[in-house]
């Protein structure tokens, strides 16, 4: 039975300890559904409360450590407009706050978009992240670094509006500023239709890496981690990678997935295995290799798609069992 009063208390330690890994460990006596209600306001709480580094001055974009302390610096949210109040004590790390406790879910967000393109305009070179193949872990480039020559910050280019242009010589490369949440599915495949490459760099999971409890806010750190390090930059498409994998699905050898049932248990048979993940031992195939597709196939680096069975179902088409896997390991043999 769960405790209201061991609820009070947890609540209070998790609020006053907002960055400790424990603070959801509670929530192991609650329903499924209580758990993401209450994680949920929790978040939406923190979201709240985080620090700001920045603060937007005459529509400048200023550190903490560049103001006056209190209101002093006069500086306002660049979302919503409000005062903000330089906190520079001796305990926390320094940060803005908004003036009498305004509510601003977005200020942090804003900052850090803003912060970052102020970089790219200000720096020339960028470090791409490596680009993989489709189930190959061995990538096909690693990492380079690349000179930029003009930087356009939300110009409209073929019917969207990317965050940053990128101009390198005479090939164009797209950045989007992740903070909330990622493009969409349609702009991603507006992308693929226009051949232009882009990547995308998660603005917020660096912050969260580069700031701690009571550590103080470090501006060269995350200059350094969005220009320099790749753990955080992710392709969104890249036409040498397309291209490449499209010549693959074409050499690659289409395999149709053989279904069985034995003890209630479905099995997605595909045979022959460049892998040998299996050899059956009795029957005219003995030493034959097969996978199963499913345990198998789905995580060989040489399966570069698996088709699925489709059927109308309502108003909707949903996927059913596997149907074909398209196989390349002939290629490496």
């Amino acid at each position: 039975m769960f405790e209201w009063k061991e609820w009070n208390y947890r609540m209070s330690t998790t609020f006053s300890n907002r960055a400790s890994s424990n603070s959801f460990l509670f929530l192991k006596n609650i329903t499924t559904k209580t758990q993401h209600l209450f994680q949920l306001f929790v978040y939406c709480y923190m979201k709240t409360r985080q620090s700001i580094p920045y603060g937007l001055k005459n529509e400048q974009l200023l550190h903490i450590d560049q103001v006056a302390q209190g209101l002093k610096c006069s500086c306002v949210c660049p979302f919503c407009r409000q005062p903000l109040v330089a906190k520079k004590g001796q305990l926390k790390q320094h940060h803005f706050a908004h003036h009498r406790g305004a509510n601003c879910a977005h200020a942090l967000e804003s900052v850090l978009h803003l912060r970052a393109k102020e970089i790219f305009a200000q720096f020339q070179y960028l470090v791409l992240p490596a680009v993989t193949i489709q189930g190959r872990d061995q990538p096909l480039y690693g990492p380079r670094c690349i000179q930029i020559h003009r930087v356009y910050l939300e110009n409209y280019l073929d019917g969207i509006i990317p965050d940053i242009i990128l101009e390198t010589g005479h090939k164009r490369l797209l950045v989007e500023i992740k903070v909330s949440h990622g493009i969409g599915r349609k702009k991603i495949n507006h992308l693929q239709k226009l051949g232009l490459a882009a990547i995308e760099i998660d603005a917020l999971a660096i912050f969260n890496t580069l700031s701690g409890l009571n550590k103080q806010w470090n501006d060269t750190a995350f200059r350094e981690t969005l220009l320099e390090g790749t753990q955080h930059k992710s392709w969104l498409y890249n036409p040498r990678k397309q291209w490449l994998e499209y010549n693959l699905r074409k050499q690659a050898t289409v395999k149709k997935i053989s279904h069985r049932q034995y003890k209630n248990t479905h099995h997605h048979w595909v045979q022959p295995c460049p892998q040998k993940k299996r050899l059956r031992r009795f029957g005219n195939q003995r030493s034959q290799s097969f996978a199963d597709a499913i345990q198998d196939c789905a995580h060989c680096p040489y399966c570069i798609e698996i088709e699925y069975h489709k059927n109308w179902v309502g108003y909707r088409e949903v996927t059913l069992g596997p149907k074909l896997v398209y196989c390349y390991g002939h290629l490496e043999e």
